[in-house]
């Protein structure tokens, strides 16, 4: 937790990936990551977003509150080479009712926004983002010091032989291919840096998409002025650790768009 509180980091996601598999319990293991994070904040004056995902197993709605800043209640909402199911989505829903679990600063959160991807109608993409409004699930915006064209810098792994590609969409506007190359292991990082126009303030979006492949593992996003330009540098609140799927901002999670979510 250190070393990403040291790298700018601000929000952070801790799947419980191999949790259940090794018989931990999830409120006391939980409660340590969160406890480094606090050294971690106080060490480098920088707070750390922390949201807790064991897929809603061991109850985290019962002990999150006062923990980290959000839990997920559930299952991905979508997996891999699936399209966006009413089901699944009306289930994620259904299973997020936790209402006395969340407050100001403290939220349930039933996964990411299917609104977008192919396989949805208008309408449904409405209910969808309607429903998720309706128990104040968490979104997450990316922010601009000004409006322009802005450097958005993407870390990422891609283990692949070959280069991996995502679909780059800013604020629901024209759609950018953009290439991953190799980074030699799933270990091993790597930057893309693209430009992107973006309006000052927190409403931007910025969805990474591939309905026909993987995509590389997203890990953060940075957004930063042009070189030469006014404007301080700011780390997009971004995260991803864990199992290998696209992702959406708004959402940073869940295959199709990558998520950034909460406000």
């Amino acid at each position: 937790m250190l070393q990403f509180s040291k790298r700018g980091f601000d929000y952070v996601k801790v799947d419980w990936c191999g949790g259940d598999k090794e018989g931990l319990d999830a409120k006391s293991t939980y409660r340590a990551i969160i406890d480094a994070a606090a050294k971690a904040a106080a060490a480098t004056g920088r707070p750390l977003t922390l949201s807790v995902c064991d897929w809603g197993k061991q109850d985290p709605w019962n002990w999150g509150a006062g923990m980290a800043a959000l839990w997920r209640t559930n299952t991905d909402i979508i997996f891999h080479g699936n399209s966006p199911s009413w089901d699944s989505m009306l289930a994620n829903f259904d299973t997020n009712a936790h209402p006395s679990a969340q407050h100001t600063g403290y939220y349930n959160d039933p996964d990411m926004l299917m609104v977008g991807l192919d396989g949805f109608t208008a309408a449904q993409n409405r209910s969808h983002m309607n429903l998720w409004a309706i128990p104040g699930a968490p979104l997450l915006n990316v922010r601009a010091d000004a409006t322009g064209t802005n450097v958005v810098d993407i870390a990422y792994t891609n283990g692949a032989n070959a280069a991996r590609t995502a679909v780059l969409q800013v604020n629901g506007q024209q759609a950018t291919t953009v290439s991953f190359p190799p980074t030699g292991s799933w270990t091993a990082p790597g930057t893309v840096s693209v430009e992107v126009s973006l309006a000052r303030g927190s409403s931007n979006s910025l969805t990474f998409s591939n309905s026909a492949a993987w995509t590389p593992d997203f890990d953060a996003i940075e957004v930063r002025p042009l070189p030469g330009a006014n404007g301080a540098q700011w780390p997009a609140t971004g995260y991803y650790g864990g199992c290998r799927r696209p992702y959406q901002l708004p959402g940073f999670q869940g295959p199709g768009p990558f998520r950034v979510t909460r406000s």
